[in-house]
């Protein structure tokens, strides 16, 4: 009575599906949960850094994962998993929201004298980011949802075939441009030198700019969701364009300032950040790689939304 008339190979697909999600996420645990920078010191932490939290975590997921698995193939849905797996999704998303915002929350009183805002970060990786990704995904499976997903996914019978490609290609394009735009704020813009300190500067890392692109990269992935299962596309569209379009400005301004690495005024600041007195040996240069691949990320965004938001009004 619990599979609504669901065939049972619905049971095992989702079974699988929450099985292999499972190991995706362990995996996940495995790869940098974050980045930090602090004047010249920077690094990445896995959660297996932070005493028994990594341990505890995968145990979590491993018994999720049976318990899922072991109710899904009887035929009925795993509400314990989906519950489970939700809290993670939640902890994972509230992890990410702390760390791309704590640039702008970090008061300055704080700091020693010779660091300021500009030269400390935290940003999520790709571990918080793929993690967050099987835990919706394991969610839907423990609820048996994927069958709905797949048949929103695929053309609806109001659709023409011109729309159901503006759709899937709305979404093709902004999976391509939300990846583009992820690289590019990884990818140092900035590189300061005074003798063996080196100090890199991204995107992620930049005040206001750090947290704004954030919120693009979110706009972004609700886009993604809304093309998929045609529902919402409009709202969806524009405000992802919206974010883009914004960011793309934003990281334009990113690299203009970029390219005055080798003027004299930005040395004698980077020299005051990494608290250096003399100028001598200090070294100043600019690719701005990252602000340009994110600009393009942003730009091809822009045109996908467009896309979407046009197969949305031609209903």
């Amino acid at each position: 009575m619990f599979s609504g008339g669901r065939d049972s190979s619905d049971g095992l697909r989702e079974a699988a599906v929450v099985g292999l999600v499972g190991l995706v996420a362990a995996l996940s645990l495995l790869l940098p949960a974050a980045e930090y920078r602090g004047g010249s010191t920077e690094g990445e932490v896995t959660l297996f850094d932070f005493s028994f939290v990594g341990y505890f975590v995968l145990l979590t997921i491993v018994l999720l994962t049976a318990i899922g698995v072991v109710q899904l193939r009887s035929g009925v849905p795993s509400r314990v998993a989906a519950v489970g797996f939700g809290l993670l999704f939640g902890l994972t998303a509230l992890w990410i929201l702390v760390a791309e915002g704590a640039s702008l929350v970090i008061p300055e009183s704080i700091l020693p004298s010779t660091v300021r805002r500009l030269s400390v970060g935290l940003g999520a990786r790709s571990g918080a980011w793929l993690a967050l990704i099987a835990f919706a995904v394991a969610v839907a499976a423990s609820l048996r949802r994927i069958g709905w997903v797949a048949s929103r996914v695929s053309r609806q019978p109001e659709e023409t075939p011109l729309m159901f490609g503006g759709r899937l290609g709305g979404a093709a394009g902004t999976v391509v441009g939300l990846a583009v735009f992820m690289i590019g704020r990884n990818v140092p813009m900035l590189r300061v030198a005074a003798g063996p300190e080196r100090i890199e500067v991204r995107l992620w890392a930049l005040p206001f700019v750090g947290p704004f692109t954030f919120l693009a990269l979110v706009s972004f992935a609700v886009l993604v969701l809304a093309l998929l299962v045609g529902r919402f596309t409009a709202p969806a569209a524009l405000l992802a364009g919206g974010f883009a379009l914004l960011s793309a400005i934003s990281v334009a301004v990113t690299i203009g300032v970029a390219g005055l690495a080798n003027q004299d005024w930005l040395i004698t600041r980077a020299a005051e950040l990494i608290g250096r007195a003399d100028l001598n040996g200090i070294v100043a240069t600019s690719s701005a790689a990252g602000a340009v691949i994110a600009f393009w990320g942003a730009m091809v965004v822009i045109v996908s939304a467009a896309v979407g938001l046009g197969s949305d009004r031609s209903r």
